[in-house]
């Protein structure tokens, strides 16, 4: 599955309607996370024709929660665009509309979002996604319980790819995130290689067999690798919480 997210709001991206059109033309299964502030109806149409899944960041069940933890008084704008979204899509198995919050810290706020947001009968699902600081870009928040620590290997470099704009695969979707990526943290670049190429390259393979053993000492780049001591890695074995892999096994 193609994931358009990341650094940025795709609904600003100039080369949304082109990828769209792409993912029509080859039928790949794709994802958009989006906060869905936009009056642009014909954009949202070709969103729901195009694409797989779509998550709606609204983050909240009220105006007043939504200016408070959006900055922004948007909520009656997102709510008629996820009305409008979901009789665009109506009842087509192969389409997706869910929406998440991210974890605030208050577990019966969280909990209330899930509950008045699968009552709605407009999205077919609602979760909370758990809250990360982009490997210490943002401060924690004082009501939001400190991360455990890791403990074995994490999923991301097994079941995920994440590619910048520019071309550049690295090791961890985090690193798009900084104002200047390592070179050392960079797995490929698919202007020049191919996707498979990367992903069993010797870069990654090396790192996937650190991330099994807990060494890291045979990497080059081990003391600039934020993955040794992430407190925010999703683990790839023993998780009970759904991660994103479940709402697309929930796709078909």
């Amino acid at each position: 599955m193609l994931r358009i997210h990341s650094i940025g709001e795709p609904l600003l991206w100039q080369k949304l309607p082109s990828a769209l059109d792409i993912l029509k033309e080859t039928g790949i299964k794709s994802w958009l996370f989006t906060c869905a502030v936009t009056t642009d109806a014909s954009l949202l149409a070709a969103i729901c024709q195009a694409v797989s899944i779509i998550e709606v960041s609204v983050n909240s069940i009220s105006a007043e929660d939504y200016l408070l933890t959006k900055g922004v008084d948007m909520f009656t704008l997102v709510m008629e665009n996820i009305r409008f979204m979901r009789a665009a899509i109506g009842k087509e198995k192969s389409r997706r509309l869910i929406v998440s919050r991210v974890e605030s810290g208050y577990v019966d706020a969280d909990n209330e979002f899930i509950r008045y947001w699968k009552s709605s009968n407009l999205v077919d699902d609602a979760f909370i996604r758990s809250r990360h600081t982009y490997n210490d870009l943002l401060p924690e928040l004082a009501q939001v319980p400190p991360p455990a620590a890791k403990k074995g290997p994490c999923l991301v470099h097994w079941a995920r790819f994440n590619i910048g704009l520019d071309g550049r695969a690295v090791i961890c979707f985090n690193e798009l995130f900084k104002h200047g990526i390592d070179p050392s943290l960079v797995l490929g670049d698919i202007n020049t290689k191919l996707i498979a190429e990367v992903w069993k390259g010797t870069k990654l393979t090396a790192l996937r067999q650190a991330e099994l053993t807990g060494d890291y000492s045979t990497l080059a780049y081990q003391d600039v690798l934020p993955c040794k001591n992430c407190a925010h890695c999703q683990p790839l074995f023993g998780v009970d919480r759904k991660t994103s892999e479940y709402q697309i096994e929930q796709s078909g």
